[in-house]
């Protein structure tokens, strides 16, 4: 493909955006830097993966990209949200989201926004220690609470696990204590890391998250929703598992390795959904002698999440 200004080969990756190929982006008059989001690039996306999870539900991670069109975008889909923050939370109201579609998978969150996501209607709230339950029965008494696990995320490209999740006897244990606290145990919830590389991570997790409900069972808890979380990678430069494989591998597991199947099904994925559908756009670059390089400067863009 012929560049417009220099005359340079430029070889596009296969998965960029049919939208927004380079003739269309020069033809776009806007002060750079600039970033353009294809939404149908997007919507493809969402298609892909809710036929490939079949009686899965999705919830966006809006942490991800909250742009309201985009937001908007999806709620158009069919999708529900998954919030980190009650300013989240109030995006999407914005767009008339009803709080009743959204789950609060943050396990460290203010009471002031425990107390506020309650009012406005949201039910559903994850934790991983015992000062969140407290938190949560105080300001959000009878709620439904899911319990962040502790699961091996060492394939991913970001791992979380230092910073969230509660290990297996823990996290029976806290279950326990939010049923005597008056919340309603409700399901479990696990992330194999941000932009995971390997497969086998679904299946490890789902053996762990089967492990508990087990113990649970004989607690007299039965969990109404397992939350598969995110981690579902999108492709920048190396190869990276499709999503074809990575249900596969999911199904297999929740098949092979839960005691039951909890009525709900969940992800929460971000940047599988949105990073491959973005391009940025820059003015000018130094060269490496100094030289000024001018034009438009085309990059896939990725975003976070």
């Amino acid at each position: 493909m012929q560049l417009i200004d220099h005359q340079i080969r430029l070889q596009l990756p296969a998965y960029w955006p049919r939208a927004l190929q380079p003739e269309a982006l020069n033809r776009m008059d806007h002060p750079t830097p600039f970033l353009v989001c294809d939404l149908e690039t997007v919507r493809e996306r969402y298609a892909n993966l809710t036929a490939a999870l079949p009686g899965v539900s999705c919830y966006y991670a809006v942490k991800c990209n909250p742009e309201p069109e985009l937001l908007a975008a999806f709620d158009q889909l069919g999708s529900s949200f998954e919030v980190a923050s009650c300013a989240e939370l109030q995006m999407l109201q914005k767009l008339g989201v009803d709080p009743e579609r959204v789950l609060y998978s943050n396990t460290v969150k203010p009471a002031a926004h425990i107390a506020e996501s309650f009012s406005a209607g949201l039910w559903r709230y994850a934790f991983d220690s015992e000062g969140e339950l407290y938190k949560l029965a105080q300001h959000a008494p009878g709620a439904a609470v899911y319990v962040r696990l502790r699961v091996d995320d060492s394939t991913s490209l970001f791992p979380l696990s230092r910073k969230f999740g509660a290990e297996a006897q823990e996290a029976r244990a806290l279950m326990l204590l939010a049923r005597s606290l008056g919340l309603r145990p409700y399901g479990v919830t696990f992330h194999v890391g941000s932009q995971c590389t390997t497969t086998t991570a679904w299946r490890q997790a789902i053996a762990a998250v089967g492990r508990l409900l087990s113990r649970l069972s004989g607690d007299g808890i039965t969990l109404e929703m397992l939350n598969l979380g995110g981690g579902f990678p999108a492709r920048y430069v190396e190869d990276v598992p499709s999503v074809d494989q990575i249900a596969n591998t999911i199904e297999s597991a929740l098949h092979e390795l839960l005691p039951y199947r909890p009525e709900l099904l969940a992800v929460e994925p971000g940047r599988f959904l949105v990073a491959e559908s973005a391009v940025l756009v820059a003015g000018s670059l130094a060269g490496r002698s100094g030289r000024a390089r001018t034009g438009p400067i085309w990059t896939s863009a990725p975003t976070t999440g």
